[in-house]
Parts: structure tokens; sequence; C-alpha cells
């Protein structure tokens, strides 16, 4: 599906920060959900994940694809590694993307889907990962509450703050639940959450 080339590439740097190298908890992919007309993107390690809502593009080119191609899975991966060199793709597109669309809005584009990324008509082919699909978003779903005193690792704070815009404000609350921190910036429709880390208890009783 059709998806503006500027905004996936926002979603790729805000999410792909907190997305693992590795494979070995299967969470090392930007997952994916498809809504009608909505992607829900999200991404994240044991202590971190992010999220962002975006609109496929409504386009006639859309539509004459559609007929086409068989439709989307509800949910499908996207590993680390090929997001990386779609990023990398559509960065050296960005110029001439710019200037193409001055004439056909088209190449404001680029097409997604559960075994392709495409711009320009270069394609970054991929094969679903064969372990299961995590499911981030209740994380994002709990009651809010102001922030108390929390620990926090600096390298997470770091990776959860990268891709905000720098100009806009980010609303932070807290869920008692878990002690899941939420970021929301409202401007971009970016979400972050953290979870701190236990603390030891050094207070305790040895046994």
């Amino acid at each position: 599906m059709l998806i503006d080339r500027q905004e996936i590439l926002g979603v790729i740097e805000f999410i792909a920060a907190v997305i693992p190298d590795t494979d070995e908890t299967g969470k090392n992919c930007l997952f994916v959900r498809v809504e009608d007309d909505r992607f829900i993107f999200t991404g994240g390690s044991e202590f971190t994940a992010k999220k962002v809502v975006l609109l496929r593009a409504n386009t006639t080119e859309e539509a004459a694809k559609e007929l086409k191609k068989k439709a989307l899975p509800k949910t499908f991966m996207i590993p680390k590694g090929t997001l990386q060199a779609f990023e990398t793709m559509m960065k050296k597109h960005k110029a001439k993307a710019k200037k193409m669309a001055k004439n056909d809005q088209s190449y404001l584009y680029v097409d997604i889907d559960d075994k392709e990324l495409e711009s320009f008509g270069n394609v970054v082919t991929y094969p679903q990962p064969s372990y299961q699909f995590k499911n981030l978003e209740p994380l994002f779903e709990k009651k809010r509450e102001p922030v108390g005193e929390l620990p926090i690792n600096r390298s997470d704070l770091d990776d959860i703050m990268r891709g905000f815009s720098k100009s806009k404000q980010i609303t932070t609350t807290f869920s008692g639940d878990g002690g899941i921190i939420h970021f929301h910036q409202k401007s971009t429709g970016y979400e972050a959450i953290l979870i701190p880390p236990f603390e030891d208890d050094e207070g305790g009783d040895e046994k």
C-alpha cells in the first residue's frame, strides 16, 4: 500500500532507535498492523517501545494496485536490517522525489507490504520472520497518571527521545501498573513508552 515517503522516513527514524539489533527475543522488527486505511507501527525492546499511526495514501494509483495485488495481511513484520536498507534507499531518492513530484504527486509516496518495500521502482525484498507477531499496542492503553520518581537508564531515555520533533511539546504520563511512562507528542502523533528497570532492594532481609 502507498504511504507518504517523508512520513515513513520519520517513523523509521523514530522507532528503529528502540528496536533490538538481534533476534534473540523476536523483537528485532518493526511490527505493522493494518486497520482499514491505517498503518499502526510499533517496535521496542525489553524496557522501551514506540508507536505511530499513519494513514495510507488514497490515490488513483493506489486503487489500481489494490486490484492487482492480494490484500495485505492484518499484521506483518519488517526486520530491522531490511528497514534500515529501505531507509538508506529512500534518503538517496529524497532530492529526486522532491523534483519529480512537482509534475507527478505519485513520487511523494512509497509502496510497502509484507514482502517488498519499493521506492522509485527499486525494491527491497524480504521474507516474514518465523517467530510470532508481538502485539505491543496494549502497553500504550494502560491508565495514565502524572509521573513520579522512577529509576531510568540514560541510554533508554536517549533512544526514547530520538525522532520526536525538537520544537514541539511532549506530554509525559505515568501508569502505576508496571511503572510504565508514556510519552505522546500530539503534533506528530508519535508515542513511546518506557518501562523502568526494577531496582535491587538493598535493605531486604537475607535468607
